[in-house]
């Protein structure tokens, strides 16, 4: 089954003239997320005086990139020190107040759960880290 899944994947890109690496990592994370439990968890500290000095920065012009929950996720993932690029972020499902971005690096996957704690359409603010493989 996993070859055929494989092959679909490689057909569609081929048909689609796609050669952009995150669609075919989204079709596998997809099927990744359904299986198996995190092997750790990482709680995300939140100093809510920060977030606000962080919000009202944002809102002056400064650090645009934290109105992204894929930019917030992967700065997140690098602050504990997760080999992990912008390109292997990807936004799996974002709402009012929260997102989920995940990352597949190596042997292991990564799914960062992101909230805006400051206001609606604020910034966003990683909360907490699932790590599944081996880191």
């Amino acid at each position: 089954m996993h070859k055929a899944y494989v092959l679909t994947i490689a057909a569609v890109c081929l048909f689609a003239n796609c050669n952009d690496k995150r669609v075919a990592a989204q079709s596998v994370r997809h099927e990744e997320q359904h299986t198996g439990a995190p092997t750790k968890i990482i709680e995300i500290p939140v100093n809510m005086k920060e977030e606000r000095e962080i919000q009202s920065a944002v809102e002056k012009g400064h650090q645009p990139w934290r109105l992204s929950a894929q930019d917030v996720a992967c700065a997140a993932l690098a602050a504990y020190k997760f080999d992990v690029s912008l390109n292997d972020c990807i936004l799996e499902k974002e709402g009012k107040v929260k997102a989920v971005v995940s990352s597949v690096k190596g042997g292991s996957r990564y799914r960062v759960h992101l909230e805006r704690l400051v206001k609606p359409e604020g910034i966003w603010t990683a909360k907490k880290i699932e790590v599944f493989g081996r880191d």
